[in-house]
C-alpha cells in the first residue's frame, strides 16, 4: 500500500483560515444548511473544473491559500495565458473532459482494488495527458514570465506510454476471437446457429433457427437428439456440439486465467509508475483549475489582483463573489465598495443601519483576499493586496448548549482566539462585538477589543459595529501620549478610520438604503424600519416607536 503522506500547513507557507472563519465566509459549506458545494459558497460560485480531481484541489486551494507572492503569480500567469489563447482553452478543457479520476484511479491500484475498467480509464488517462501536453506545446505564451510557469509545468509530466499501451493490448481478445470462429467453422453449423446454450440438466445444448433447419438425416447432425423446441428455434443435443462447447469453456477459462495474470502484472507496473502518474494526475489538476479561473475571469469580468509583501488592502470596486452572482439572477446591480485598510488607517470602524450591507462589505474583503492568494482573478475593479497570513472572522451568533456556552460565551471565546493569535500581518473582520449583553457592558468590551487589535495586534481590522461612540473613543486615543503594553507597542502606530452606510428617506416616508461606504459615522441603525419590512404587527412597531421615542428625550433632557 502505497499512502500520500499528510500534509502539513504553516502560515510560512499558506494562509490559515480557521473553521469558525470558514464557515462564516461560507468557503466550502452554507451557514445555514451545512451543504458542501452549495448555492451560496464560495466553492460553487468560482467552480467552473471540469474533473473531479481539479474541483477536490480547488476546495484545497480556496481553503488553504499561498503565501508565496512566487507561486500565486505563476498561477495569475497560467490563468493570464488561458486567457489571452481562447483557442487553447477551449481545447484543453474538451480534452481535460476525455480523463478519467487519476488520482482515485491509481489509489485503488495501490489498495489492490483496481479491475480491468479502472487499468483502460487510466490508461485513457495517459494518452489525453500526452495530448494535452503537445495542445499546450503548440500554443506557448510569448510573455516570458508565462512561457516560463507553462514550460515548468509540462516539463513535470512524465511520458507513460508505454504503461498506457501495455494496458490497452489487445492480443488475448483477439485470440479469443479467432479460437471460437475456427471451432464454429469445423462444426459447419455457424450459418444456423442461433447460440450455444449451458443448463445445468442437459449441458451444452445447440439452438437452431426453425426457418432455416438443415437436413438432420444425415452427416453429422444425424445423431442429433432433440431436447425441445419453440416456434423459432429447435434445441438439439449433439455429440460433437457438446466437445465442442466443452473446447470453448476450457479455452475461456485459459483466456480468463491469462488475463488475471496479466492484470496482476500490469497492475504491479503502475505501482512502479505511481509517483510519476500522481505527479502527472496534479498536473492536470492545476491545468484544470487554472483554465476553470480563466473562464470564471472573462464570463465576469474579473481583474488580476497585484500582490505583494506589505500590509495594506487597495481594493477598488470590490465585490462580494456569491452575493453579486445572486443579485445578478434577480436582475439587481450590486454596489461596489473600496477598501483601503492596512495603510495610513490600519482599521475601520464601520457603522450603520440593519441590512445596509455592513456584514457584507467584511466578508467580500476576506473573500477577494482568499481569491487572490489561490490565484485567481477577483471582483474588483483594482486590487493590491500584501500577503496576509490568517484570516479571523467574528461574525454572526450561535450558542453551544451542548457545551453550557451561551451565544455571548461562544462570542468571548472566538473573540479571545483572535486577540491571541493575530499578527500584523493577519486579517481581521469583526461584527458587532459586544451585542449578546447589556448595552454598557457590550459597549465597553467592544472598546477594549478595539484598542487590543490596534496597540497590541497591528493587523489590518474591519469592526462593523452599532457601538457609534467607539468613534469617540478612539479619537481619544490617537491623542494620547505614551506607549501600548504589547506586541505592537512603540511609535509609528496606525491611525483608525471611521466609515459608514447610510439610508436615506424621501418627503413622502420612503426611505432606500445607501450601500455605498463614505466617511464618518452614521448614529443611527433604523431598526424599526427593518423589523417593519420583517412583517412585525403593526402593535409591536407602535409600542417600539414609543419606547424610542421616550429613550431619545431621557438622553436629551
Amino acid at each position: 500500500m502505497k499512502l500520500q503522506p499528510p500534509v502539513r500547513r504553516s502560515k510560512e507557507n499558506n494562509m490559515l483560515i480557521d473553521a469558525v472563519t470558514m464557515r462564516a465566509l461560507e468557503i466550502r459549506s452554507t451557514l445555514k444548511d451545512g451543504v458542501v458545494g452549495g448555492v451560496g459558497t464560495l466553492l460553487k460560485t468560482v467552480r467552473r473544473t471540469v474533473t473531479r480531481g481539479g474541483t477536490r484541489r480547488l476546495g484545497s486551494w480556496l481553503t488553504s491559500p499561498e503565501t508565496s507572492v512566487k507561486i500565486i503569480n505563476d498561477r495569475l500567469n497560467l490563468v493570464e495565458h488561458f486567457i489571452a489563447s481562447p483557442k487553447l482553452l477551449e481545447d484543453i478543457r474538451y480534452k481535460l473532459k476525455l480523463t478519467h479520476d487519476s488520482q482515485r484511479l491509481v489509489q485503488k491500484m495501490s489498495l489492490g482494488r483496481g479491475d480491468a475498467d479502472d487499468l483502460v480509464s487510466l490508461a485513457r488517462t495517459i494518452i489525453q495527458t500526452q495530448d494535452i501536453v503537445d495542445c499546450i506545446s503548440s500554443h506557448l505564451p510569448r510573455k516570458k514570465e508565462s512561457l516560463e510557469v507553462v514550460k515548468e509545468l509540462i516539463g513535470r509530466i512524465e511520458k507513460l506510454e508505454e504503461l498506457a499501451a501495455r494496458i490497452l493490448r489487445k492480443e488475448l481478445m483477439t485470440e479469443k476471437q479467432l479460437l471460437e470462429t475456427r471451432l464454429l467453422d469445423e462444426s459447419m453449423l455457424s450459418e444456423h446457429l442461433v447460440a450455444l446454450k449451458w443448463t445445468p440438466s442437459l449441458g451444452h445444448i445447440l439452438h437452431i433457427k426453425s426457418r432455416t433447419l438443415p437436413d438432420m438425416t444425415e452427416g453429422i447432425l444425424s445423431s442429433a437428439i432433440s431436447v425441445g423446441s419453440s416456434k423459432s428455434t429447435h434445441s438439439y443435443h449433439l455429440p460433437e456440439w457438446t466437445k465442442l462447447g466443452s473446447r470453448i469453456e476450457m479455452a475461456r477459462l485459459a483466456i480468463r486465467a491469462e488475463e488475471q495474470k496479466v492484470l496482476q502484472d500490469i497492475r504491479k507496473q503502475v505501482i512502479l509508475n505511481i509517483h510519476a502518474l500522481r505527479r502527472n494526475a496534479a498536473v492536470l489538476d492545476e491545468l484544470d483549475i487554472a483554465a476553470g479561473f480563466a473562464v470564471l475571469a472573462k464570463e465576469s469580468g474579473w481583474v488580476r489582483p497585484i500582490l505583494n509583501m506589505s500590509t495594506e488592502h487597495k481594493i477598488v470596486g470590490g465585490r462580494h463573489a456569491t452575493v453579486q452572482r445572486s443579485l445578478d439572477d434577480l436582475g439587481r446591480t450590486f454596489v461596489a465598495n473600496d477598501c483601503w485598510v492596512g495603510g495610513e488607517e490600519g482599521m475601520w470602524i464601520i457603522t450603520g443601519p440593519n441590512m445596509a450591507g455592513k456584514s457584507t462589505f467584511l466578508r467580500q474583503n476576506a473573500l477577494i483576499s482568499i481569491l487572490a492568494q489561490t490565484g485567481s482573478y477577483v471582483p474588483a475593479d483594482h486590487a493590491e493586496i500584501g500577503i496576509i497570513d490568517q484570516i479571523f472572522s467574528r461574525v454572526g451568533s450561535a450558542d453551544d448548549l451542548y457545551r453550557s456556552q451561551s451565544t455571548f460565551m461562544v462570542e468571548m471565546i472566538e473573540t479571545a482566539y483572535i486577540l491571541k493569535n493575530a499578527t500584523p500581518r493577519s486579517f481581521v473582520i469583526m461584527d458587532e462585538v459586544g451585542r449578546g449583553t447589556t448595552v454598557d457592558d457590550g459597549f465597553a468590551i467592544a472598546g477594549g477589543v478595539v484598542r487590543y487589535l490596534w496597540e497590541v495586534c497591528g493587523c489590518r481590522v474591519l469592526f462593523a459595529t452599532h457601538f457609534h461612540g467607539l468613534v469617540e473613543l478612539v479619537e481619544g486615543w490617537e491623542k494620547e501620549e505614551g506607549k501600548g503594553k504589547g506586541k505592537g507597542k512603540g511609535k509609528g502606530r496606525k491611525k483608525i478610520g471611521a466609515y459608514c452606510t447610510d439610508l436615506v428617506e424621501d418627503e413622502k416616508g420612503g426611505w432606500m438604503f445607501v450601500h455605498k461606504l463614505r466617511k464618518g459615522v452614521n448614529k443611527r441603525s433604523h431598526a424599526v424600519k427593518v423589523a417593519r419590512m420583517a412583517g412585525l404587527p403593526q402593535l409591536a412597531l407602535k409600542t417600539a416607536e414609543d419606547i424610542l421615542k421616550a429613550e431619545k428625550f431621557k438622553r436629551g433632557g
